[in-house]
């Protein structure tokens, strides 16, 4: 019979000759059947073996090899059947072919996207269909048992993020054909010790397993998991490309050559970095470039910096000092705080620094995204007059934050400002606020009277706590604005108005 029951059976069969499953197609007969080569058959083929399998391990997984179908739309419908299996598995899919011949992906990752196989834990290893052409965004992002892939020679294309926290993969190798690789496609591979680029490649290069591009003028990838403490940059790089080191933990220190102008996105990022020594002739800095370097003390930031990115030094724990050079005509430090140069934005205060309050300076109106974030030996902050803006998550996690007073100039708190600040008891807000973003003050556990000056304040979704746990709520919100007058205050019983 040419049922799914009979392939069942065979699934059975094979289980008892302890075979690895090869899925039959049109011209594979077995026991004198031949199953339709079309996807709902062969997925069902996959489950039927893998159900009647008895668990296994990392160590000892089970083969699937696929037989020559077009499995364009069907990626993440193998990839669920072997997640739900709770088996470990080997997917041979060499002689498989895919419509656009590419493993799709998507640039937002979404448990119901069907064409990829990102987030899988039950793929140990997996080889690629030889007609295969490119590698999509987030294709096998946060497979974290992935140990191996192969990928065939007529791939041209590895998009962003593609093998991203594939933790267990030790290596990979870039086929000649390859001539574009999108950002962090390999990083935070954990396990990682080398990559390796085809010698005929025209686009890149791997010299000591590190990715390069041809010319080594940026350094692409260095793997997460050498063993290494320190490395010193090749005298050729001009640039640092986006999360080329990040997640490499076992990194104290690197040699930036002083012919390097860009430090990318993410670029060092929770390394173990202690120090760091950024060459005069870098330009930009971007965005979380050392974000979670838990070790690094002291930066010094030169001259010619123009551009320093969002969060660039954000969750340094024992950062104590940035420091910028005088002649800097775009930042400025005062107190080890960093700031832009006419001190109106206050862009970082360290998370290292042991003190417990802090006056921002007079001639501060914003003070940046993530600029105290986690800041948790800060019990007070005083604000001057002169502020205007508190942007995303600017105190956020800020813990032991309990003596707060906005100024009467004060008009807009964004998002995530105030986030988990379980110390606050009772803000106040100046009449001049129009603006608190969703999720400002919420999982402020403690929070208990929220006086408002004014009455045409906007407020965000969730941003103020709502019961016991603080979790963010809209109470708030529909009681300021069902009121009338609506200024003056609310208290934590169903925040209703005093």
């Amino acid at each position: 019979m040419k049922t799914k029951q009979g392939i069942s059976g065979i699934r059975g069969l094979l289980l008892l000759l302890g075979l690895a499953l090869v899925v039959p197609g049109c011209s594979n007969p077995v026991g004198g059947n031949t199953v339709p080569p079309d996807q709902a058959a062969v997925i069902n083929g996959i489950t039927g073996f893998l159900n009647a399998r008895g668990p296994n391990t990392p160590e000892t997984p089970y083969t699937v090899t696929l037989p020559a179908i077009n499995i364009s739309d069907a990626w993440g419908a193998i990839a669920d059947a072997v997640e739900q299996s709770g088996k470990y598995v080997i997917l041979n899919l060499s002689g498989c072919s895919a419509t656009g011949n590419s493993v799709e992906g998507s640039s937002s990752p979404s448990g119901n996207d069907m064409n990829i196989i990102y987030d899988n834990s039950y793929i140990k290893g997996i080889i690629l269909p030889n007609s295969l052409t490119g590698i999509g965004d987030n294709a096998f992002y946060n497979c974290y048992n992935l140990t191996s892939v192969t990928i065939p020679p007529g791939v041209t294309s590895i998009g962003h993020y593609a093998f991203s926290s594939c933790y267990n993969l030790t290596g990979v190798s870039i086929p000649a054909g390859v001539t574009s690789i999108g950002n962090s496609a390999f990083t935070f591979c954990r396990q990682m010790s080398g990559i390796t680029v085809a010698g005929a490649n025209q686009y890149y290069s791997s010299p000591g397993g590190v990715l390069f591009t041809k010319d080594k003028s940026t350094l692409i990838q260095y793997p997460a998991g050498r063993s290494d403490t320190s490395y010193a940059i090749p005298n050729s790089v001009t640039a640092i490309g986006n999360s080329a080191f990040a997640g490499c933990y076992n990194l104290t220190e690197v040699f930036i050559p002083a012919g390097v102008t860009a430090i990318g996105d993410y670029a060092f990022a929770y390394t173990g970095l202690t120090s760091v020594s950024i060459p005069v002739g870098v330009t930009s800095i971007g965005n979380s470039a050392f974000a979670g370097c838990s070790n690094l003390t002291g930066v010094s930031i030169p001259a010619g910096v123009t551009s320093i990115g969002n969060m660039a030094f954000v969750a340094c724990y024992q950062l104590s000092a940035i420091t910028v050079d005088s002649a800097n005509q775009n930042y400025s430090s005062a107190g080890g705080v960093l700031f832009n140069k006419d001190q109106s934005t206050l862009i970082q205060y360290p998370n290292g620094r042991s003190e417990t309050s802090y006056a921002i300076p007079n001639s501060v109106t914003d003070i940046g995204s993530s600029a105290f974030y986690n800041c948790s030996n800060l019990t007070g902050i005083t604000f001057p007059a002169t502020l205007t803006t508190i942007n995303s998550d600017a105190f956020a996690y800020c813990s032991n934050l309990a003596d707060i007073t906005f100024p009467d100039a004060l008009t807009t708190i964004n998002s995530y400002a105030f986030y988990q600040c379980e110390a606050l008891t009772s803000v106040t807000f100046p009449a001049a606020v129009t603006n608190i973003g969703g999720w400002a003050f919420s999982y402020c556990r403690n929070l208990i009277s929220v006086t408002f000056g004014g009455e045409n304040t906007t407020i965000g979704s969730n941003a103020f706590p709502g019961g016991e746990s603080g979790a963010g709520s809209d109470r708030l919100k529909n009681a300021y604005n069902a009121a009338s007058p609506k200024a003056g205050e609310y208290r934590r019983d169903l925040w209703s108005k005093s």
